[in-house]
């Protein structure tokens, strides 16, 4: 797994269209997610997890 993406998508109509911040969680942008998913293959899950609650917390306020 060397090239990491993610694709977050929403229905439109009759389609889909890209997003980039979930609507589920609102304030949690995709990228966010990717650099987590990078940052997992050097660093141990719980400092990730770590990291991505606190980007996600500074985001909403």
């Amino acid at each position: 797994m060397k090239n990491v993406d993610i694709i977050a998508l929403t229905m439109v109509d009759s389609g889909s269209k890209r997003i980039t911040e979930s609507h589920f969680l609102p304030g949690l942008v995709i990228g966010l997610l990717k650099e987590a998913l990078q940052q997992s293959r050097s660093i141990e899950q719980n400092e990730v997890i770590a990291s991505v609650f606190s980007q996600f917390q500074e985001s909403r306020s």
